[in-house]
């Protein structure tokens, strides 16, 4: 603090050599408790003494960083988590975009880092060791004491951003993809639904830029970058019964846009599958009105997807959703397998039986039994009467 720049020249040498002593041999981790106090409290008040010299300097800041890539990448759990927190105090001090994107620009190179000073076969364990730690950095540096920081949206923003881009460029994409989940993990551990609106509204922004980028190009990297969103989007929606969905405002817009990118026919089987996985978490949400349920549905099924895909969509569901959609879900599945299984009995029925079983005997009777009793109970229904054997050979 006295010596302030003139203490420049002695900062790498000294982090580096108390960040030395967390290991011992190679890989080894000192136990010492005491030990690891010391040097995360030294590294935590040099970040915070440093930090405008360090941000200054973009030299300085990238020899911080990757002096940090053992620490992150490091085989205890608990050091990497120590690692992020002392780690995050540096990048809570980042003020501007340009120094946030100097910043994740320089995380991302660890992973080349990793890669090429790494043997080959510890090359995968290590990258994924980094990914938890970078997860773990990102979660740090956009919490807040309770709920989200005051700078989320914008650090969050562009940690997506370049999340997206990196499909396109290559380069590490999917272990920066899932630092990225990992971070969303434990937010969602973090926070509660009043404390993550900011939350959505940054995925929702990210997943409409996402969408009008493959609307402009319609190359498949872009939808990929579409579904990437979408399955971190899917994985707060579906998060321990939905906690973290206030109410409907959330949801909707997101929902909408979702289904105007899948009925748009993309190619990519990756995107399809997320996008139809997001469909079906907010529909099972219990958040979303009976009316907007049905359009859904509609718009989901007028899309022209391919038939296994909408049977696995009807059959997700089927399980364990709220009854309340049963007035709205059964009439437009009956009515789809009228129209689109007519000519295929053996289809008909591994549909009939993926959607009945789950829902127990009860509810599936209502079918099954006039089904044995012969009467009539559509075209469809009667084409497939020759193969019931196939229902009954599968269970009761």
């Amino acid at each position: 603090r006295d010596l302030q720049a003139k203490f420049v020249p002695y900062f790498i040498p000294l982090l580096r050599a108390s960040a030395n002593t967390l290991f011992v041999g190679r890989t080894e981790v000192d136990g010492s408790v005491d030990r690891l106090r010391v040097v995360f409290v030294i590294h935590t008040l040099l970040f915070k003494t440093m930090l405008k010299e360090i941000v200054a300097d973009e030299s300085l800041f990238q020899k911080t960083i990757k002096v940090y890539n053992r620490c992150l990448s490091h085989p205890k759990a608990y050091i990497r988590r120590l690692s992020a927190e002392a780690l995050a105090v540096l990048f809570r001090g980042l003020k501007t975009d340009a120094h946030v994107q100097m910043a994740l620009d320089t995380l991302h190179g660890l992973f080349e880092l990793t890669a090429t000073d790494t043997k080959q076969s510890q090359v995968q364990g290590s990258l994924k060791r980094l990914q938890s730690g970078v997860g773990g950095l990102f979660f740090q540096s956009v919490r807040g004491p309770a709920g989200l920081a005051p700078t989320f949206g914008r650090t969050m923003g562009l940690i997506l951003s370049k999340c997206t881009h990196l499909f396109k460029d290559g380069g590490f994409a999917p272990q920066w993809f899932g630092a990225v989940q990992e971070c969303f993990m434990l937010l969602c551990d973090h926070c509660n639904a009043p404390d993550f609106g900011e939350a959505w509204a940054v995925l929702k922004d990210t997943i409409n830029k996402s969408v009008a980028q493959w609307e402009t190009t319609k190359a498949h990297v872009d939808e990929d970058a579409v579904g990437r969103v979408l399955r971190l989007a899917g994985g707060c929606v579906y998060f321990r019964n939905s906690k973290l969905l206030g109410g409907a405002s959330e949801l909707l817009e997101m929902l909408a846009k979702t289904v105007q990118f899948l009925t748009a026919s993309p190619g990519s089987e990756f995107a399809l599958w997320e996008s139809l996985r997001f469909v079906i978490m907010g529909l099972k949400s219990g958040r979303v009105p009976a009316d907007v349920q049905g359009r859904t549905l509609e718009a989901v099924l007028a899309g022209g997807l391919p038939c296994p895909a909408l049977c696995t969509f009807w059959h997700t569901c089927a399980i364990r959703h709220p009854s309340s959609m049963d007035p709205v879900l059964l009439p437009i599945m009956c009515t789809w397998v009228e129209e689109t299984l007519p000519g295929s009995p053996e289809d008909l029925v591994a549909f009939l039986f993926s959607f009945l079983y789950p829902r127990g005997l009860e509810k599936a009777s209502n079918i099954l039994i006039p089904w044995e009793r012969g009467e009539s109970l559509s075209p469809a229904v009667d084409a497939a009467r020759g193969h019931r054997l196939v229902l009954i050979g599968r269970g009761d």
